[in-house]
């Protein structure tokens, strides 16, 4: 991207991980720590469900502890997704049931 002048971004962050290779996944996550995207709620969604997709569990939960509460919908899918897609059928039900106790979630 350096190379063709393309702007990094959220747009092309956004772009870029849902077909990159799972050996990608770390240096665009890189990337977008050194230019502070990572806390976008956005990129982060879009950077677990990355991780989840390459299998890297323990990354995307690290992704989702990170969040600030209250935590979005969106990031509690996205990570009973990557139990359910990784077959971790208990670690989805925990999750959930985690979610459901979430003061701030039922507010939604």
């Amino acid at each position: 991207m350096r190379r063709s002048a393309l702007p990094f971004n959220a747009v092309t962050l956004l772009a870029l991980l849902p077909s990159c290779p799972h050996s990608a996944v770390p240096s665009l996550h890189a990337c977008a720590l050194r230019v502070s995207l990572a806390g976008e709620p956005s990129v982060a969604n879009c950077l677990l469900s990355a991780y989840a997709r390459a299998g890297a569990v323990d990354l995307a939960r690290q992704m989702f502890d990170e969040m600030p509460n209250p935590k979005q919908l969106i990031s509690w899918n996205a990570m009973i997704s990557c139990y359910a897609q990784n077959g971790l059928a208990p670690r989805v039900l925990e999750l959930y049931q985690e979610m459901e106790r979430q003061e701030e979630f039922m507010r939604w």
